[in-house]
């Protein structure tokens, strides 16, 4: 048991973690990385302590069943198909160009900008307008972030 750190009157102890983690996990709906976190953290505060936090196979077999019970979810985007997207820019309402809105125009335009410039999104929003330079008839276009634009490397 480790009372150094603990809260006045709390006997702290690997049974007292595993049901914190409890109530984190199964009240608070916490996620089982979190968890780790947690553990991570506290085996650190008690690092002077008797207790071996971070080694104990009872907390490990604990997180890797919240692991088993609410597994991490992927946040993958869903798949698209770059030519179905080119194919429904040539037809309505971005084409043709002489009847589409001003709306679908800029969809249209800035889509295929982030596409042709492999930026990130960042440096496409610091795009300005002050920044557009083009040749005497069109046929090259040039676009410029804004002068406190700092990228990322």
């Amino acid at each position: 048991m480790a009372t150094e750190h603990g809260a006045p009157g709390i006997q702290v102890s690997i049974p007292v973690i595993a049901d914190f983690f409890s109530y984190l996990f199964n009240t608070l709906k916490r996620q089982p990385t979190t968890l780790r976190g947690y553990r991570t953290a506290l085996s650190d505060y008690y690092r002077d302590s008797d207790l071996e936090i971070a080694s104990n196979q009872d907390l490990t077999r604990l997180i890797q069943s919240y692991h088993r019970d609410r597994p991490t979810a992927l946040h993958s985007l869903p798949p698209w198909d770059l030519r179905v997207v080119l194919q429904a820019l040539t037809q309505p309402p971005f084409e043709p160009l002489s009847v589409a809105t001003l709306d679908f125009l800029t969809l249209k335009t800035v889509f295929l900008v982030a596409l042709a410039s492999g930026s990130r999104r960042s440096e496409i929003a610091a795009l300005v307008r002050a920044g557009v330079s083009h040749t005497q008839h069109w046929t090259q276009v040039s676009l410029k972030p804004s002068l406190d634009f700092l990228a990322k490397n």
